[in-house]
């Protein structure tokens, strides 16, 4: 199996290299972009297998490209890992709650950052194939239908033994003994 495809959103030249180069490296195809609207035109265009995206860019910014894939059909199971200087508690809290996967602040070591990506990718692999064993199951055992008499209330157990004590179920009549008896002390 191939590596996945990876699209990178950086306008700095020094990063978006250095990541493109780290990726290469590790044997995974790289496509790289420096602006949000194009980014978001090349996600919805290939459909890579992960994203990795800058907070910080020219035009549109790396949350809205994160929304707007987020919340398309065709692009929201696409993985997003934010790469940016911004390391504030509420910047990371404001990307993953718009739907990115992993947040990592510049600086950053290409080694994290790699053992990051796999990790993701990971998940999502896991992720996918649980979905697929779960359709595979309903399709081999579709759901039972009820049988006549099933799936309706059981009848209130309590008015039938006093109704006719003789026809109660077995299981009532262990309730109707104190319970000194029931647990077997007298």
């Amino acid at each position: 199996m191939g590596k996945e495809n990876i699209l990178v959103v950086e306008d700095e030249e020094d990063i978006q290299e250095l990541v493109r180069y780290n990726l290469a490296k590790e044997g995974y195809p790289v496509n790289t972009v420096d602006s949000g609207e194009e980014g978001l035109k090349q996600a919805r265009a290939k459909r890579p297998d992960l994203i990795i995206l800058d907070l910080m860019l020219p035009g549109m910014d790396g949350l809205e490209v994160c929304k707007l894939l987020k919340n398309e059909p065709k692009t929201q199971h696409i993985p997003i890992v934010m790469l940016t200087a911004k390391g504030e508690e509420s910047d990371v809290v404001s990307g993953l709650e718009l739907g990115a996967d992993d947040y990592i602040t510049k600086p950053f070591s290409p080694k994290v950052l790699i053992a990051r990506i796999r990790a993701v990718l990971r998940r999502r692999s896991k992720e996918s194939s649980e979905k697929r064993s779960t359709v595979s199951l309903r399709d081999r055992h579709p759901p039972r239908k009820p049988s006549a008499g099933e799936g309706q209330a059981e009848p209130d157990l309590h008015r039938v033994q006093a109704a006719a004590p003789a026809r109660a179920p077995a299981r009532l009549g262990l309730y109707a003994l104190p319970d000194r008896e029931r647990w077997g002390r007298t």
